[in-house]
């Protein structure tokens, strides 16, 4: 992706406002602080220092602004300065805020839901493709 800097302008200077009142910035932030578990399953087989390093990296290191200039150039692509200046007014209203509250919760319980149907819905076509002959 392109992670040079951004344009120096109102847009820019907006979106990055934004990012920082949803907190968008912090997903992948997050992503790494979570795996930062004990688990080796969940963790893909990689040791828990890769993902303490990511963390770090994520946090505190370059790749922290690589990364929000890699995102304000897609809000660019997709939205104005009166787009992002109405989100930001949303977002600081009652209702924006508890969006933002429940927006990792319901990331959360979404991909579980999804997952559960999709290992359903995997079994049903292998079984279809096993009927049909297709698979061995």
């Amino acid at each position: 992706p392109d992670t040079t800097a951004a344009p120096s302008d109102e847009l820019t200077k907006q979106i990055k406002n934004m990012l920082e009142l949803t907190g968008a910035l912090n997903i992948g932030v997050e992503y790494a602080k979570l795996m930062q578990t004990d688990d080796e399953k969940a963790r893909n087989g990689l040791p828990k220092e890769f993902y303490q390093k990511m963390f770090a990296e994520l946090t505190n290191g370059p790749y922290r602004d690589i990364f929000e200039n890699a995102l304000v150039k897609v809000y660019r692509k997709y939205y104005t300065l009166d787009e992002v200046n109405e989100l930001i007014a949303f977002y600081k209203t009652d209702i924006g805020k508890k969006l933002l509250e429940r927006i990792p919760a319901l990331m959360k319980e979404g991909q579980e839901v999804g997952m559960s149907i999709g290992k359903v819905l995997g079994m049903k076509v292998y079984n279809d493709l096993l009927k049909e002959g297709k698979l061995n």
